[in-house]
């Protein structure tokens, strides 16, 4: 059974939540002329897995967006 995030070490604590500023990444994007000036309608999750079987389990607790 795996250990839950509070009883691991720092450093591992922190593989095991944090955040993305969606708005900041897309700032960089659009300064670097990646594409224009966009309104941005969905936020998307999920992961890509691209190991073989028995590789490592991924689970998600909770999930959140939030605007401002």
């Amino acid at each position: 059974m795996k250990k839950p995030c509070s009883a691991l070490s720092p450093s591992a604590r922190r593989r095991c939540s944090g955040t993305v500023d969606i708005k900041a990444v897309l700032t960089w994007l659009r300064d670097r002329n990646w594409f224009g000036d966009v309104t941005l309608g969905d936020v998307q999750f999920g992961y890509e897995i691209t190991s073989s079987s028995g590789g490592p389990g991924f689970r998600t607790n909770s999930f959140s967006v939030s605007a401002s």
